[in-house]
């Protein structure tokens, strides 16, 4: 009995006699994602073929427009020692047979009448009352894109019982001094996080939902340093900075205690000011020329 084909993804420019058979066929090569490579390497090698075309193609615009994220898979099946590739065929068709790349249709303009302008104007603005005064306090886990839990839930499937390697997922290093605070409220994704324990203030990091993005805004403020992959074994959610931390008993801010301070610095600058106030109250006046 002979071994059934290994799925193939085929440009749409294609004609229909060069395509291969069953190939599935799609816009893009390059646009094939991480989770589609995943699905089809569930049943073995995956082959993607290539033309020749892409360089020229009007749609990619380069040669091997799949090559990033080809090699992230690559590199991701060979950590969980899984013998299944994705594979680039090479398979020269003449360009003159290529189809041309479909074209999404334009969009109609249209704009608007006198009558419908003005009622747009005139429209009444609500506000919503419900916001959180804190402007940072709806930025953790803005994002939280489902390919990243997606990914996790597959990379714990096909590892079985052996740990996952840091080296799937991007690495964090932030110095001591950064602002704990402002680093998980500007994390698109909840990769950092801010806990508060009695005593002390703990920023997590979690390897596994972080995009990896060097031009973070939360990374860029912290002052972090983002390396592609981690050392190590995945050990799932880690401390990165733990600060101690008390809470005012006059104004119930959370600060920083220095040297035992037992209140704020606010609340202790106020208590100064006050005690000063009252022993200028009680001075004995001063007495002048008769």
């Amino acid at each position: 009995m002979s071994a059934s084909p290994a799925p193939a993804y085929e440009c749409v420019r294609v004609p229909a006699r060069a395509r291969v058979a069953g190939a599935e066929v799609v816009s893009c090569l390059g646009g094939l994602t991480e989770e589609t490579l995943r699905r089809a390497l569930a049943s073995g090698d995956v082959h993607l073929m290539d033309h020749g075309w892409c360089g020229d193609c009007p749609v990619s615009g380069f040669a091997a427009p799949w090559a990033d994220v080809v090699a992230r898979i690559s590199a991701e099946a060979e950590s969980l020692g899984l013998a299944a590739r994705p594979l680039i065929v090479e398979a020269p068709l003449d360009p003159a047979r290529a189809l041309v790349p479909p074209q999404a249709p334009a969009a109609a303009a249209k704009g608007l009448s006198r009558r419908q302008l003005f009622s747009r104007f005139a429209a009444p603005v609500t506000l919503d009352q419900t916001a959180a005064p804190d402007a940072l306090a709806h930025l953790p886990g803005q994002i939280a894109p489902p390919r990243l839990a997606a990914r996790l839930d597959y990379l714990r499937l096909a590892s079985g019982e052996q740990p996952l390697e840091a080296q799937l997922f991007p690495a964090v290093d932030l110095p001591a001094t950064a602002d704990m605070r402002l680093a998980a409220g500007l994390c698109p994704s909840a990769a950092l996080s801010l806990h508060a324990l009695p005593q002390s203030d703990v920023l997590v990091f979690d390897a596994a939902r972080c995009l990896g993005s060097r031009g973070c805004r939360a990374c860029v403020v912290a002052g972090a340093i983002v390396t592609p992959e981690g050392e190590g074994a995945y050990e799932g959610p880690v401390a990165l900075i733990e600060r101690p931390m008390a809470d005012c008993p006059k104004c119930d801010a959370r600060f920083a205690p220095v040297r035992g301070a037992r209140v704020c610095d606010p609340c202790r600058k106020d208590t100064e000011l006050a005690a000063f106030a009252h022993w200028l109250m009680r001075r004995a006046p001063v007495q002048r020329g008769a």
